[in-house]
């Protein structure tokens, strides 16, 4: 297993120099000062879930020849993570990585969220935008002065990570699990207890017993997080998709010479279609390796595929109802 894991990632470094010499678009010859775009990212910088980021601003900012730099900040020690989505629509950053579950409450957008409510080990990054995802969201991202550029992330999903086993979605009935506020529905629909807890301190809640269970993605479990310390299952079935997007202030955008917003395009393009798919298929199987010799056993619960789609239903009927004109057209966009 390890052996395969350690070729995917071999495939992801061999890749990237494929990707950054592909297609570049050509630059005029720098003249004057070079612009600057500062960028941020949810993931702290050198982490497996920092790479799109990290690899997008490498790119761009070679392939720019000296015209564009974009630097990249840092993370939540920068700005905290709920102000990441206002601090790049007001133009405090110009570049952003992040969840859109995280942004659309503070941006008032409710609809940016639903990327996720999809299977996306089934529907790759480069596949939702050939679907017309990307297109579809843009006029709503620009409602709150961001442009997206595009899906980051790949074969991500929420699983459930519990202390007692679980057989049937009867089982999770009165249990108090923590889960992120998009997903408190989710909860209420099997009959659990959605119990709030803030980001890090899902390993103290755990730890203490203040909630039996949490619902996150298993990337970073055991080197970053060490979840495992405290966890004995993991769901295997996943209750969701998950997505992060790359999104640049509107107007800091509209500033760009077309030469160089094409350049930043056809970065996102090839990062979705080669780089994505290849890094995150390696880094899930890695961690969930690590996971196993931890000692976190992964568990199935019947009827196979219910978990997915009750979550899933809940979700889109949620959205539905903020979102009744919007709602309805991009599910029928992301199920046909």
């Amino acid at each position: 297993m390890k052996k395969i894991v350690y070729l995917l990632l071999a495939v992801v470094l061999v890749a990237l120099p494929l990707v950054a010499a592909c297609k570049a678009a050509p630059s005029p010859a720098p003249t004057g000062e070079p612009i600057v775009l500062k960028a941020l990212s949810f993931y702290a910088p050198g982490t497996p879930s920092a790479w799109p980021i990290e690899t997008f601003i490498e790119q761009v900012n070679e392939r720019a020849k000296g015209e564009l730099i974009i630097k990249y900040l840092g993370s939540t020690e920068v700005v905290p993570s709920p102000q990441m989505g206002p601090a790049v629509a007001t133009g405090v950053i110009d570049v952003l990585m992040h969840a859109p579950g995280w942004m659309d409450k503070p941006l008032g957008v409710p609809i940016i969220k639903a990327g996720q409510f999809r299977d996306t080990t089934k529907i790759l990054p480069y596949e939702l935008r050939e679907m017309g995802f990307v297109d579809f969201m843009n006029p709503v991202y620009q409602q709150a002065n961001l442009f997206l550029m595009g899906p980051a992330a790949a074969y991500l999903v929420f699983n459930l990570f519990i202390n007692v086993r679980v057989k049937t979605l009867d089982d999770f009935n009165g249990l108090k699990l923590r889960a992120p506020p998009d997903m408190v529905p989710v909860i209420e629909a099997l009959g659990a207890v959605p119990i709030s807890v803030p980001f890090p301190e899902v390993y103290t809640a755990m730890e203490r017993g203040t909630v039996i269970g949490f619902i996150s993605t298993i990337t970073g479990f055991v080197p970053q997080k060490h979840w495992n310390e405290v966890t004995k299952y993991t769901v295997r079935e996943p209750v969701s998709g998950a997505e992060q997007v790359i999104v640049v202030n509107l107007d800091a955008w509209n500033r760009l010479p077309e030469h160089l917003q094409k350049i930043m395009i056809d970065t996102q393009i090839e990062l979705e279609q080669v780089g994505l798919p290849a890094h995150y298929r390696a880094v899930v199987e890695l961690d969930e390796r690590l996971m196993i010799d931890a000692g976190v056993e992964f568990i199935d619960i019947s009827p196979p595929g219910a978990l997915t789609e009750l979550s899933l239903r809940v979700l889109w009927d949620n959205m539905i109802e903020v979102e009744p004109e919007l709602g309805p057209k991009l599910r029928e966009l992301m199920t046909k």
